[in-house]
């Protein structure tokens, strides 16, 4: 993609400036030469998946691809910083700086006490004065109640279940022999 779009660029400006030397020929004999300004991109930035929900207290991520875009040389180095964050988050990029073209991990971890909610996060890509920025949404959802309640509820169920049926084994194993079907009982 990134080679693709390299080459549409050289080719429009290929074509630009090709068809504006021929142009002034034709209609300025006296122009002797043509300015052309066409600004470049150095680097470009996205970030997958677009949107990601997490619990309290849980961990996320997401991946950001630092991508060379046009440029004659490659930036010396690309920093990511991340901002829109909620109280009680903290964040990594790993890596979290490189030169382009490169894949960095936004790993994000809330806390029990993160407010609930939908949060639009901005990631800067910054070189040398160029700044370049996308944004997701982090959905941070409510941590359900009851945790350790309802695991006692189940042991409390289990162990009922294994005494009851310990119970019913003991009692027909204490029992006298039952023949099916039903044989006459012995006479005396």
């Amino acid at each position: 993609m990134i080679e693709r779009r390299k080459f549409l660029s050289l080719f429009l400006l290929f074509l630009l400036s090709t068809s504006l030397l021929f142009f002034s020929a034709r209609t300025d004999r006296a122009c002797a030469h043509t300015d052309i300004i066409v600004s470049l991109e150095p680097f470009g930035i996205t970030a997958s998946p677009p949107s990601n929900e997490v619990t309290q207290g849980e961990a996320v991520s997401f991946t950001v691809n630092v991508s060379l875009v046009s440029a004659p040389t490659a930036p010396a180095s690309v920093t990511l910083s991340l901002s829109g964050l909620p109280a009680g988050v903290s964040y990594t990029f790993t890596p979290s700086s490189g030169v382009p073209t490169f894949n960095s991990t936004l790993h994000i971890t809330t806390s029990a006490e993160t407010p609930t909610g939908t949060y639009v996060l901005n990631i800067t890509a910054a070189s040398g004065g160029v700044t370049r920025s996308t944004t997701v949404q982090l959905v941070i959802k409510e941590k359900p109640a009851g945790g350790l309640p309802i695991l006692f509820i189940g042991v409390v169920v289990a162990v009922v279940i294994v005494v009851g049926v310990w119970t019913i084994i003991s009692a027909c194993w204490k029992k006298e022999k039952v023949y099916y079907p039903p044989e006459p009982p012995p006479k005396e």
